[in-house]
C-alpha cells in the first residue's frame, strides 16, 4: 500500500473510492481494495499522527437526509 503524506496536515479528506455500484459488483476484489484496504491505511496513518479524517459518502450509502451520521451508522 502506498504511504499517505500527513506531515504538517491538520485534517485528511479521503475521497479515493470506487463509487460505481456496477463497477463494485464486477470487480469485488478491486472494490474492496479501493474502498476498504486503502481507507484502513489512510485512517491508520492519520490516527498515528493524531489527525482527523473526513471520509465523504455517496448517496448510494447515505442519502444525507438524516445528517450528522455517527461512525456506527
Amino acid at each position: 500500500m502506498p504511504d499517505v503524506a500527513v506531515d504538517g496536515a491538520s485534517l485528511v479528506v479521503h475521497t479515493a473510492a470506487l463509487t460505481s455500484a456496477v463497477g463494485c459488483e464486477r470487480d469485488p476484489v478491486g472494490a474492496r481494495y479501493a474502498n476498504v484496504d486503502v481507507t484502513v491505511q489512510v485512517a491508520a496513518q492519520a490516527d498515528a499522527a493524531a489527525i482527523p479524517v473526513v471520509y465523504p459518502s455517496t448517496d448510494w450509502v447515505f442519502d444525507g437526509f438524516k445528517g450528522m451520521y455517527r461512525e456506527s451508522d
